[in-house]
């Protein structure tokens, strides 16, 4: 008899996601679990701003996030070359709440020194909802018992943000390598 492997739609992931990981605190304690899973000796969260200021510009994927939660985001215009630039002559009411709404643009960096996932391991294991992974190894390799049971961590970065970058390097490397994962 064939197996059929389950799938489950982006969509869906991401509805189920929310449910399990309530809160952005949340999903930050999921992601540094990961890191204790890993083996880390050291793990760092980092919070910080994107901007310091009001940029001339804005990436339209972050013109999004702040249109969503700022309706003065407007007052940026479209540029040829995929970026938007801000409307000269804002009054400093604008100002201040066009920086009020920047200032909420935060990226969270979790950093580690785990053991290494490589690109394969990324996607078959880590980004597979629900794995058996810790059911059939339930301590690390480093003897730790493994925090996470139900698969979720990966949850976390679709509350956090749009997009995350993956960086894993191999001990003593000065490069990692980089995976995109989904978001929003």
């Amino acid at each position: 008899m064939k197996k059929v492997p389950f799938k489950v739609s982006v969509r869906d992931a991401r509805f189920i996601g929310r449910e399990i990981v309530a809160t952005s605190q949340g999903a930050a304690t999921e992601l540094v679990n990961d890191a204790f899973d890993k083996d880390a000796g050291a793990c760092a969260t980092f919070l910080l701003r994107r901007y310091t200021g009001v940029p001339k510009a804005l990436s339209l994927q972050d013109f999004v996030s702040l249109s969503a939660a700022l309706k003065e985001a407007r007052r940026y215009c479209s540029d040829n070359d995929g970026t938007l630039e801000l409307v000269e002559g804002l009054d400093d009411d604008d100002t201040v709440s066009l920086t009020k709404g920047l200032d909420e643009l935060i990226d969270l960096w979790v950093v580690d020194n785990g053991n290494v996932m490589s690109p394969p391991t990324i996607e078959d294991s880590w980004m597979v909802i629900g794995t058996d992974s810790k059911e059939v190894g339930a301590k690390s390799d480093g003897g730790r018992i493994l925090t996470g049971a139900k698969g979720i961590g990966r949850f976390a970065l679709d509350r956090r943000r749009q997009k995350c970058e993956f960086y894993s390097a191999e001990e003593n490397s000065r490069e990692g390598d980089a995976t995109d994962l989904p978001g929003r």
